[in-house]
């Protein structure tokens, strides 16, 4: 009956408004809310329910929801996983991996919608799956190669019906040959990334050039056979000075020193991160640039730049933007500098934060076809007393306060959105007036709009969807 109260309730939020109820449930013990999960291109989100089974908490059931149909389709139920996750290549293709008592990862079941189509062994398991494949990027034993330099690199590509692995040997990249690493600013060891695409996967390295405000990126991409399809070349000189930010590019690990426990950048690969476009296989390049020369490390932020270039490699606009706010600038940590970009209802969003040492989150809106600023933002917030709390078997977490929501803790991403979406905003600040409790607010977008998600970490859980 709750349930079809909440479908009619649907239905009718459907035919009047751009604004939907998707979700509304009570938490109950073993039947807990644990992982919400957007699926962007499919405008579709996951919902993973479950309980404790002693000392571990597992899924046991998942239920997957549409932004335009009032009914949700059961995935899985009964089950026992530590994870259930959807497939980076195919539509509608999950993997579920199970576990012992002692928590140890079992058998993997893939699935086809609400369907087992195979069972992987747990020591058969790689990293990425299909359909019809699991895969994984190594060495010929499929351990992590570092020095790619001295060794191979490796695809495996593993059926799941039939249990049989193929090991194929990649091509190495021919920018990995006979580098001059003079030529190039401190370049040591060889260090590369991995990417992965909807219908390929890439290997790719940067080399930071000498006056440390250009840098050359190459891309090898590979199809899911391990074939070579393309090598692309990129030479960036953005004529200012290049600095490192904690965007994903490359690796980070704990400062040697024993005295502390700092991050570290590992490699040269955090001078700048990419997106890649996967409708139009266009690429952003995004980073920082510094104050002083040469200095990669300096602790003055001038500003961002961001790099667009068409599949083929041709560069199609470059922009800088400098920073003229103090917190944005002055004396900032570089690996405590978070720098992320991503596509959101067709612009770009470029969002940079300090972590925990300063409280603000700047956002930018970039025009895609120009690479013009369309619209940015700092948003000072209070970190909550008693996030580190929160860190364990809580629904829905959130540590940001605003001070205009006395009843509301948010996350990053809804920072932003209430920031940049009306019909967001005017939600959130009546939950703020109706709420008794304090609440915990989420945010993700799919293409067609933005997910919030909100909950009291107590009594319910809510996900409403926002149309773009």
């Amino acid at each position: 009956m709750q349930r079809l109260f909440f479908s009619i309730a649907l239905l009718t939020s459907l035919l009047s408004s751009a604004q939907t109820t998707i979700i509304n449930e009570k938490i109950e013990k073993d039947n807990t809310p644990m992982g919400f999960e957007v699926l962007s291109k499919q405008n579709k989100l996951l919902l993973k329910k479950g309980k404790a089974y002693g000392t571990i908490r597992g899924i046991n059931k998942v239920e997957l929801y549409s932004f335009d149909n009032p009914k949700p389709t059961e995935l899985v139920k009964d089950e026992k996983f530590l994870r259930f996750i959807p497939s980076p290549f195919d539509d509608n293709i999950y993997s579920g991996d199970g576990f012992n008592t002692v928590g140890w990862q079992t058998d993997t079941k893939i699935y086809d919608g609400n369907k087992v189509i195979a069972t992987v062994d747990g020591d058969k398991r790689l990293f990425l799956f299909s359909k019809d494949f699991s895969y994984g990027l190594g060495n010929e034993k499929n351990k992590i190669v570092d020095n790619i330099e001295k060794h191979d690199l490796f695809w495996h590509k593993y059926d799941n019906k039939l249990k049989k692995t193929e090991v194929i040997k990649l091509q190495k990249p021919s920018f990995f040959n006979n580098v001059n690493k003079k030529d190039y600013y401190d370049l040591d060891d060889l260090a590369y990334r991995a990417y992965y695409n909807k219908n390929s996967f890439e290997i790719a390295t940067k080399y930071i050039n000498k006056d440390i405000k250009s840098f050359v990126l190459h891309r090898a991409i590979f199809d899911l056979n391990g074939k070579n399809i393309k090598t692309i070349t990129y030479n960036v000189n953005i004529e200012k000075p290049l600095i490192f930010s904690n965007n994903g590019g490359g690796k980070m690990d704990v400062s040697a020193h024993v005295s502390s426990n700092a991050l570290k950048f590992v490699d040269q690969l955090s001078i700048n991160n990419y997106h890649l476009d996967e409708d139009t296989n266009e690429l952003y390049i995004y980073g920082l640039y510094g104050k002083k020369d040469k200095r990669l490390y300096n602790t003055d932020v001038g500003g961002y730049y961001v790099v667009k270039f068409d599949a083929e490699g041709k560069l199609l606009w470059q922009k800088t933007e400098e920073f003229s706010d103090d917190d944005l600038t002055h004396d900032a940590s570089k690996t405590r500098i978070n720098l992320g970009f991503s596509i959101v209802n067709k612009q770009g969003h470029l969002s940079f934060y300090q972590h925990f040492s300063r409280k603000f989150y700047y956002y930018s809106q970039i025009d895609l076809a120009s690479g013009n600023r369309i619209n940015s933002a700092k948003v000072p917030f209070s970190v909550d007393k008693m996030w580190q709390i929160e860190l364990s078997h809580t629904p829905v977490l959130a540590f940001f306060t605003l001070k205009e929501y006395k009843k509301l803790k948010f996350d990053f991403t809804t920072l932003y959105f209430n920031g940049s979406n009306k019909k967001v905003q005017d939600y959130l600040i009546e939950l703020n007036k109706s709420s008794k409790k304090e609440i915990s607010v989420n945010s993700e977008a799919s293409e067609k709009g933005v997910w919030l998600i909100e909950s009291d970490n107590n009594d319910y859980y809510k996900v409403t969807f926002f149309e773009f």
